[in-house]
């Protein structure tokens, strides 16, 4: 099953949260972007939900699955591969 990924910015683009990754790697010392990542089972349903969200604050775009990571590189592999688990999850129960 493929997933499509979006994301909803909390307050602009440059905003990040959290600790930075400390892990060795590409991510050292970066920070995610302070957001949601979201899952969707289709692409129309997530153009939909980003269309919508266009007049929220922040903001909602569609991203593919590099630019997810991306935008969670303060999280370990681990971190991230288990957030994707869960959005799968949720995905499954909806």
């Amino acid at each position: 099953m493929k997933n499509y990924y979006g994301f909803e910015y909390a307050d602009g683009v440059n905003t990040t949260s959290g600790q930075p990754n400390t892990n060795p790697g590409k991510f050292n010392g970066y920070y995610n972007t302070a957001g949601e990542l979201k899952l969707f089972a289709s692409k129309s349903a997530r153009d939909e939900w980003v269309e919508i969200g266009c007049s929220s604050r922040a903001g909602r775009v569609a991203v593919t699955p590099r630019e997810a990571r991306n935008l969670c590189a303060g999280m370990s592999r681990a971190d991230y591969a288990e957030e994707i688990r869960w959005l799968v999850s949720e995905l499954d129960n909806d």
